[in-house]
């Protein structure tokens, strides 16, 4: 799992690199970002974005039109789902699913005034799994965690300066992130489908 992930993102980081080098002569821009996002995974037996999550990344920007253009990323970003409990109710059971990716978003963005609108797929890889019940961690998962993830992607961005802009984006992905139906303490789980509402603060160099 680790090893997949880490030659998709050597591939993915020499391409960056590479566009990086050559954005002096083209109308190639190259940026940082940062910020959070919550989560939550439907069909996982819970319910709600409770879970909170860091994601950081590069990113590449190609004008192509007077108001489009591409960007394309590359991502740490970590999805999950978490069930708190409803002690008012009787119910102390915990339950907190972390994964974390490796993720390559392609992105067609069209400009209006100071905004920029987005939607594309995302190609996403998965290095970690942890889960933690209300006794601590899980020492051997449930669940057959798909290594692969194919996400659809929307958002908005606002440009706050010339080079400083912030970003609202939606995750969906399109397959399951699990290949099989799980039956646990917590609920039945079969498919699983992350969903993910995220912000981040984007600089261009």
């Amino acid at each position: 799992m680790i090893r997949t992930a880490l030659i998709f993102f050597s591939t993915c980081l020499t391409f960056y690199i590479s566009a990086q080098e050559s954005s002096k002569s083209t109308e190639f821009k190259a940026g940082i970002k940062a910020g959070i996002n919550t989560s939550q995974m439907a069909g996982d037996g819970y319910a709600g974005f409770n879970k909170i999550n860091p994601q950081a990344g590069f990113f590449l920007q190609k004008s192509f039109k007077e108001k489009g253009q591409l960007q394309f990323e590359i991502i740490y970003i970590q999805k999950g789902s978490r069930f708190p409990g409803d002690p008012d109710n009787g119910i102390f059971t915990t339950y907190r699913i972390q994964l974390d990716y490796i993720e390559a978003p392609l992105l067609y963005q069209y400009q209006w005034r100071k905004f920029l609108f987005e939607i594309g797929p995302g190609l996403g890889v998965l290095f970690n799994t942890k889960e933690e019940d209300s006794f601590g961690v899980v020492p051997a998962s449930g669940f057959n965690w798909r290594q692969w993830e194919v996400d659809a992607m929307l958002g908005i961005n606002y440009y706050i300066s010339e080079k400083v802009f912030v970003n609202v984006r939606v995750h969906q992905s399109l397959v399951s992130t699990v290949s099989t139906v799980a039956v646990t303490p917590y609920g039945t789980f079969g498919g699983a489908f992350n969903s993910v509402i995220g912000a981040s603060i984007n600089w261009t160099f």
